[in-house]
C-alpha cells in the first residue's frame, strides 16, 4: 500500500504493521520499530504494531456479569501476564494471534454504501480491508463478533507547505468497525486499538541504538489514570501539571524529564460529546457516511490531541482520532528481546531494541473502563449491543520539515 511519499506494509496475521516508509528527502525512513523478520511476530508475542482485541490493555481476571439495555452476559477474562490476576490485551489468544482475511472494498459488510463509494475513489494500492469472525466465547468474551479493519494511505490533494515550513506528505488512516452476528449473547465488551511504536530517527544512523528520548511530544491532556504497581487503574486521576514528568500539554522532549518507565493512560481534554460516536445505531450507520470524517482532507479544523516530532529526521506526525485517550508507552519492556529490522541496524542473529526505543501511542477507551466507576464517570461505553456498529478511527498526518 503506497502513495508517492508513504508506503505501508500490513500482514494478515494479527494485522501487524511491519513498515511505514516515508520518503521526503530522497531516502527511505522507516518510522516504526519491528523485528528483522516477520516470522518473529508469530513465534514471540511482543505486541509490535499489531491490532489488539477484543479488549485492549488490562482487565481483571475472573467471571463477571455485564449489562446493557436490560441484556446481560458473562465475561471471563483470561490470565496471561506475569500477574495471575491480570488479563493483558485479551489474554493469550487475542486478535493479534489471528489470521485475518482480505476483503474487497465492494464486498465489505461493516462499511455503508456511501463509505464504499468513498473508498472506491482511492487508488486500489492505497486501501486494504481485513475481516475476522470471533466466535462466541473466544478469549472469554460473549457473542459472535464480526470485525473489519480498513487501512488507507491518503495522498495530499495538492502540494501543501504550511506556514511553519512543514511539507505535508500524506496520511495513514485506520478504521475499526465491528458488530455482533445473530445468535448467542447480544452484548459484548469491545475496545480495539493498534499497539504500534514509532521512532522517526532510527533509520538515520543504523550504527546508533534507536532512542525515543529525542522525540518531542505534545498531548492535549491535563490528567491521567492513576495506576497501581500492576498497572491496573486505582479509580483515581492524577493531574499532569502536578507531576511535570507527565505534563505534555505545551510539548517537550520525552527525555527532558525522563521517567524510569513511560507507561500510562492520558485522558484527552476534548469533551466526549465533541468526538464522533464510537457506538452507532445500525440504522444511522446504514444511511450515513462516518468515514468522511476519518479520511477528511480538510484537516485545519481537526482536533489534534497528539503531536510527535523529531528534529534530526524532520518528521512530524499529527494524530487525529475519535478515541478519548491514549496509552503512552516507551517500549522499555522489549529489553533487547528478539531482533530489530535491518534499516534500524538489526541483523538476523543480532539483538533487539533496548532502552526506550519507541513511542507507542495506543488510542482507546480508558484502561478497564468496562468494570470501573471512573469509566462510567467519563461516559465510556465499551459494551456493544446487537443494534450497534462499533466505530473507531485514527488518522496520522505525516509532515516533513526540511533542515536549513
Amino acid at each position: 500500500m503506497a502513495v508517492p511519499a508513504i508506503a505501508l506494509e500490513v500482514l494478515p496475521y494479527g494485522l501487524h504493521i511491519t513498515k511505514i516508509l516515508l520518503n521526503a528527502d530522497g531516502r527511505s525512513n522507516d518510522v516504526i520499530i519491528a523485528p528483522f523478520s516477520a516470522r518473529e511476530l508469530v513465534s514471540d508475542r511482543r505486541m509490535m504494531n499489531s491490532v489488539v482485541g477484543r479488549y485492549t490493555n488490562r482487565l481483571p481476571v475472573g467471571k463477571y456479569e455485564i449489562e446493557k439495555g436490560g441484556v446481560t452476559a458473562t465475561v471471563t477474562p483470561i490470565a496471561n501476564s506475569r500477574l495471575p490476576h491480570v488479563s493483558l490485551h485479551s489474554g493469550p489468544e487475542g486478535f493479534d494471534r489471528k489470521n485475518w482475511t482480505r476483503v474487497a472494498t465492494n464486498k465489505a459488510k461493516n462499511f455503508s454504501s456511501a463509505e464504499k463509494v468513498l473508498l472506491g475513489k482511492l487508488d486500489d494500492e492505497s486501501v486494504a480491508i481485513f475481516s475476522l469472525i470471533s466466535e462466541d466465547g473466544d478469549a472469554g468474551f460473549p457473542g459472535t463478533l464480526y470485525t473489519e479493519v480498513a487501512f488507507a494511505v491518503l495522498p495530499v490533494p495538492e502540494e501543501k507547505i504550511r506556514k511553519t515550513g512543514d511539507i505535508e506528505l500524506g496520511s495513514l488512516a485506520i478504521v475499526y468497525r465491528a458488530r455482533l452476528l445473530p445468535g448467542g449473547a447480544t452484548i459484548t465488551p469491545i475496545n480495539l486499538t493498534h499497539h504500534w511504536g514509532f521512532n522517526f530517527s532510527a533509520s538515520l544512523d543504523p550504527k546508533t541504538e534507536p532512542d525515543a528520548n529525542q522525540h518531542w511530544l505534545r498531548a492535549d491532556s491535563s490528567k491521567r489514570l492513576e495506576l497501581g504497581p500492576d498497572l491496573m487503574p486505582t479509580g483515581e486521576y492524577s493531574q499532569n501539571e502536578l507531576d511535570t514528568e507527565w505534563d505534555w500539554k505545551s510539548g517537550k522532549l520525552i527525555g527532558e524529564k525522563p521517567l524510569p518507565r513511560l507507561d500510562g493512560f492520558l485522558v484527552f481534554d476534548r469533551p466526549r460529546a465533541e468526538q464522533q460516536p464510537v457506538h452507532v445505531p445500525l440504522s444511522q450507520w446504514e444511511n450515513g457516511n462516518l468515514l468522511q470524517e476519518a479520511l477528511d482532507e480538510k484537516r485545519e479544523k481537526a482536533y489534534v490531541p497528539i503531536e510527535l516530532y523529531e528534529e534530526a529526521s524532520g518528521v512530524r506526525a499529527e494524530f487525529i482520532t475519535n478515541q478519548p485517550g491514549v496509552q503512552l508507552y516507551g517500549g522499555e519492556g522489549l529489553q533487547g528481546q528478539g531482533t530489530k529490522k535491518a534499516i534500524h541496524g538489526g541483523k538476523a542473529d543480532g539483538s533487539g531494541y533496548t532502552g526506550r526505543p519507541g513511542v507507542f501511542l495506543e488510542f482507546h477507551e480508558p484502561v478497564n473502563a468496562l468494570f470501573s466507576e471512573f469509566g462510567k464517570e467519563e461516559g465510556a461505553d465499551t459494551i456493544l449491543s446487537s443494534g450497534e456498529m462499533y466505530n473507531n478511527y485514527v488518522n496520522v498526518v505525516f509532515c516533513y520539515q526540511p533542515r536549513p
